[in-house]
């Protein structure tokens, strides 16, 4: 999802870790207080409407894939939908219309009505110019419902998703070449209980529905639907993209349907020209260890086809999940008996340290670092000599270590205020050398005094580190990147009138995504990775 126009980090930080913690509590004991919550069905909130079941007629199949008015301010920072309040200056925004679908899954992993799928196989087959697929997988505490105008349902929220990548891609092809988009909503039953104790107790059970619905190897399934949805994405036209994103649960639900992928040698899981995306994946970090083990580990970061992004503000997957994981509500992601059958002692000791806590929370395993601020007076320097500078690149035959970048928002015509710059760096992590890192700071072209430089370092290490403490799981495709509220926003105020988790994901990052996806390497299939990168030998 998207969040709203901003200042600076520091405008919109959350309460602290004690305010949060009081916040939490009283939310459990108004949960028991509340009693046991209304059930909320495992059903599809989105059937395709046809006057014959699984006899659609091309028009009815058309009507399921439908397009909602979002005005986009015309520097791409804002959002209405539907229509414009009264007092707004209509001049000001451009309507943005982004055709939607919808497949929807039951708790273990079948599809609700097939005439969804239908529709969108057609509306893919139909396409023969280039298309920008995105596809939203939610999490906890969601489905496909849209009956609620709610800031905090993430099927509402889609359209403006929608919206701001369409705006985004208009701004990357000013010259007209402009991809279709196609919007495809991944729902299942993330929400069980509407309020109660049984609400906040359910992490348990979704977590394990969201296993079921990964499990299920059918084409049917939601892994053979996406898969499905890719090939059908490339056929259209040589210059189409697709990018899928999983929030929370749904990060979990990707990842245990294709992380197994890399394991057996894929670099690219949905196949060429295909990104995906994790936003506060709630999944123990243990579960991608295999990938940070021998002979599946590389010094040096490529092209990433796989992406985990967590806020370090995400009280959700940084707090609950471990404190659930103590109380016995999560597992531990392998067996003992998948232990058991691990040759590599290493891994399940790794995986062992890694119980309990997110992908996103877990140092060791941490790649990268971003983090964008508005630029204004003093924070900035050089800004024009990185105006669309390009976050991803990087040296050929090289891996990727830092970046520095502005994105600049300018209006649209026929507004011509004066645009609005955002500063950015991406760096590797842990650098290098102390000497890179002071070298970053000391020419950062924005104030960085957010961005811990310290632990851009290993612990106890100083200048230089040994290979096995630069590793980048799936040699070197998976990137497991942490930012901030600069990226990852917590607009909509739950337990209490504490922001703690949701999937609204910022207009900077949409940008990045498209940019990054559009790199030429997205043209091809991409090889396995040579095996001189691997840091730590090879597997058993």
């Amino acid at each position: 999802m998207h969040l709203s126009n901003r200042t600076t980090p520091a405008a919109t930080a959350g309460l602290g870790a004690h305010a949060r913690r009081r916040a939490f509590l009283a939310a459990c004991a108004a949960c028991v207080l509340t009693g046991c919550g209304t059930y909320v069905p495992d059903h599809a909130w989105q059937r395709v409407s046809c006057k014959t079941p699984r006899q659609c007629t091309d028009e009815e199949y058309a009507g399921a894939v439908k397009s909602t008015p979002v005005f986009v301010r015309r520097d791409g920072w804002w959002t209405y939908r539907q229509a414009l309040p009264a007092d707004t200056d209509p001049a000001r925004y451009i309507e943005r219309r982004v055709p939607k679908a919808y497949l929807e899954f039951n708790a273990e992993g079948w599809p609700h009505d097939v005439n969804q799928w239908n529709a969108v196989e057609r509306y893919l087959k139909n396409t023969h110019k280039p298309l920008f697929v995105l596809v939203y997988v939610h999490g906890w505490h969601q489905n496909a419902s849209t009956v609620a105008s709610d800031e905090s349902e993430n099927a509402v929220k889609f359209d403006d998703l929608l919206a701001r990548t369409k705006d985004s891609l208009v701004r990357k092809f000013p010259d007209g070449r402009v991809p279709d988009v196609l919007g495809i909503y991944v729902g299942w039953q993330g929400e069980v209980y509407d309020g109660g104790y049984r609400w906040f107790r359910s992490v348990g059970s979704r977590a394990g529905v969201a296993n079921a619905i990964a499990a299920n190897r059918s084409p049917d399934g939601v892994r053979g639907t996406l898969d499905a949805v890719a090939k059908a994405m490339r056929e259209t036209h040589p210059e189409s993209r697709m990018v899928v994103m999983g929030h929370s649960f749904g990060g979990r639900l990707l990842s245990r349907a294709f992380v197994p992928d890399f394991i057996e040698g894929r670099s690219q899981p949905l196949g060429e020209r295909v990104l995906v995306n994790t936003v506060n994946a709630a999944i123990g970090a243990d579960y991608f260890s295999p990938l940070y083990a021998k002979g599946f580990a590389r010094a040096e970061a490529l092209r990433p086809s796989w992406i985990n992004m967590t806020s370090k503000e995400d009280w959700a997957t940084g707090w609950i999940y471990p404190k659930a994981f103590s109380l016995g509500w999560l597992k531990p992601e392998w067996s003992e008996k998948e232990k058991e059958m691990e040759k590599d002692r290493e891994v399940v000791r790794e995986e062992e340290k890694a119980s309990g806590t997110t992908i996103g929370h877990f140092p060791a395993y941490i790649t990268h670092v971003l983090d964008v601020m508005r630029c204004s007076g003093s924070d900035c320097r050089k800004v024009e000599d990185h105006v669309d500078a390009n976050a991803w690149e990087q040296d050929a035959g090289k891996g990727f270590e830092y970046n520095q970048f502005v994105q600049r928002y300018a209006w649209l015509p026929p507004v011509s205020d004066v645009p609005v710059d955002y500063c950015g760096v991406l760096v590797r992590r842990p650098m290098l050398s102390m000497q890179q890192r002071e070298e970053l700071r000391s020419k950062a072209v924005c104030n960085v005094a957010d961005v811990n430089f310290d632990y851009l370092q290993s612990k106890g290490s100083r200048d230089g580190f040994p290979p096995s403490e630069r590793r980048v799981p799936a040699q070197g495709r998976m990137w497991n990147i942490e930012t901030s509220e600069s990226m990852l926003n917590f607009r909509v105020p739950s337990l209490g009138g504490v922001s703690v988790h949701n999937g609204y994901v910022s207009t900077a990052w949409t940008r990045m995504l498209v940019d990054l996806i559009y790199e030429p390497d997205y043209l091809q299939i991409w090889p396995p990775a040579p095996s001189a990168g691997v840091v730590t030998g090879q597997k058993n």
